[in-house]
């Protein structure tokens, strides 16, 4: 039987986490919007089947 641990982050590893999103957020926002490409979608949305 597996117990699940629930472990309370401490105020620095939830100021860690905030700069890390923030940080990513900062990085990759212009990439984020973006259009995906047509040859993504149509592997993501295959055409339907007949």
């Amino acid at each position: 039987m597996v117990q699940s641990v629930r472990v309370r982050s401490s105020s620095a590893d939830t100021a860690f986490d905030l700069w890390l999103q923030r940080g990513l957020q900062q990085v990759f926002a212009d990439v984020a919007q973006e259009p995906i490409p047509d040859e993504i979608l149509a592997l993501i949305n295959p055409a339907p089947k007949v």
